[in-house]
């Protein structure tokens, strides 16, 4: 079976990132979701990362500086 990579870009959407989760964490054909978060405040930032802690499918990336994603 193939298996799919999704990323994810994210800025202060700590909501719909949480609602988009839901739809793919269970599927098998999911392997890794990659999160490239553009320098949310710091806010929006930890509880992305608080949620994802123990979700090892997901990977997390910020950006050091906002580059408008």
């Amino acid at each position: 079976m193939r298996t799919l990579s999704l990323c994810i870009t994210n800025h202060n959407r700590d909501l719909m990132l949480f609602e988009s989760f839901e739809q793919v964490l269970d599927d098998d054909r999911v392997s890794e979701i990659v999160i490239v978060d553009d320098k949310s405040k710091s806010i929006h930032w930890e509880k992305v990362r608080s949620y994802c802690k123990d979700k090892p499918k997901i990977k997390l990336f910020q950006n050091r500086n906002n580059l408008g994603c």
